[in-house]
């Protein structure tokens, strides 16, 4: 084995020992970690759309950059459809979330320019501001004081980006909106949100947080694998900041465009999505019934939220993947999430709900998850 072989394999050993080892496996059982919130992915006309598009020979590849052969018919449609339900001039359609937050971050705050992020962003947020020329900080999460005290001291910075996201990814918490929106507009700093768990959910035209909230960012990011059961993101904006990101952004400059076939079953979502009130109504009622059962745990604790995201913190690395282990043998996939994802001391089991998952489901879930507290936790504390 050689020296660089024998360093990587001894970070692995070092990982599984740790109990952090990540291997990659297929779903198996009830799938209570999927962002597929509304059942998109296998919505008949969603199906339909696809079949009708492979009949037609919209093809499985683009083939090419957009700005070479790969800008495809059904591109341009699927931004027009995402724009016109969002509410914004234009939209850009990138290969996956990561791409899309990676270019606006490292494409439109710049040198000279001043990003501050929300402690707890998702990592593609935190590596689109590494990428970035612009200077970077981050704030307490959801902290619109902390965030004011580093507003006063933007310095001779030309212009200042807050970024957060509208729904956390871990820990399903909503972002403080009002108050971060209130201190952006104080200072005249632009605000960007990343609305991968909000879209097709919140608000009264199921926009995400944005709308719930009544704030007007600059820009939002909304990647497509969350409730549009489809992959890629929308970035949406004004005309000129979208036409900016075509001419500059290396992501989308340098990125094969998505394949023409599942852009045609993702615009399908898009017109589908202005009608999911009452699967998003339905999927609601279920998570208030999981939180309300779990409630029951007395070692273990959920943070609290009203998003499908629900978090059941376990503290230590060995405990996420023995409760996650326990629950796999019951026919329920749920995946230990542990750090670096997470801060040390809060590995969790992170359950999604998704509204085919039924409520008797959901009961035995909760059942299950209050005995393996039980036999991990109570039992051996005597």
């Amino acid at each position: 084995m050689s020296g660089l072989a024998e360093r990587l394999r001894g970070e692995l050993d070092m990982r599984a020992a740790h109990h952090r080892l990540r291997e990659l496996r297929e779903p198996s059982g009830v799938d209570c970690s999927s962002n597929d919130y509304l059942g998109l992915s296998r919505h008949p006309r969603v199906l339909d759309v696809l079949r009708d598009a492979a009949d037609r020979g919209v093809p499985a590849g683009s083939a090419g950059s957009r700005l070479l052969a790969g800008n495809h018919a059904v591109h341009m449609e699927a931004e027009r459809l995402f724009a016109r339900f969002i509410g914004r001039e234009r939209a850009l359609l990138f290969g996956s979330g990561f791409a899309a937050n990676l270019a606006v971050l490292s494409t439109i705050p710049a040198r000279h320019d001043l990003i501050l992020l929300d402690a707890a962003a998702h990592a593609s947020l935190k590596e689109g501001a590494r990428a970035s020329l612009a200077t970077k900080r981050a704030f307490r999460h959801n902290d619109a004081d902390d965030l004011r005290r580093m507003l006063r001291d933007r310095a001779d910075f030309r212009d200042v980006f807050i970024v957060v996201e509208g729904i956390y990814s871990m820990d399903g918490d909503a972002a403080a909106l009002g108050p971060i929106a209130r201190a952006a507009e104080e200072c005249g700093a632009h605000l960007v949100i990343d609305e991968a768990h909000a879209t097709g959910l919140y608000g009264g035209r199921l926009r995400g947080m944005h709308e719930a909230a009544g704030v007007a960012p600059l820009m939002t990011i909304h990647p497509c694998g969350k409730a549009l059961g489809s992959s890629g993101a929308f970035v949406a904006g004004d005309a000129v900041a979208i036409d900016y990101l075509v001419n500059c952004a290396r992501p989308f400059l340098f990125s094969t465009a998505p394949p023409p076939l599942q852009v045609a079953g993702l615009a399908e979502a898009v017109r589908l999505l202005p009608l999911m009130h009452g699967r998003a109504r339905d999927l609601f009622g279920r998570v208030a019934h999981l939180r309300e059962r779990l409630r029951s745990l007395r070692a273990w604790h959920v943070i609290l939220s009203d998003s499908p995201i629900v978090p059941v913190i376990v503290s230590d690395d060995a405990t996420a993947v023995k409760a996650a282990s326990l629950l796999a043998d019951e026919g329920f996939d749920l995946r230990p999430i542990r750090p670096p994802t997470v801060p040390a001391g809060t590995s969790r089991l992170r359950i999604s709900v998704t509204w085919d998952i039924p409520t008797e489901t959901i009961n035995r879930l909760a059942d299950l998850l209050i005995h393996a507290e039980e036999r991990i936790v109570l039992k051996d504390d005597g």
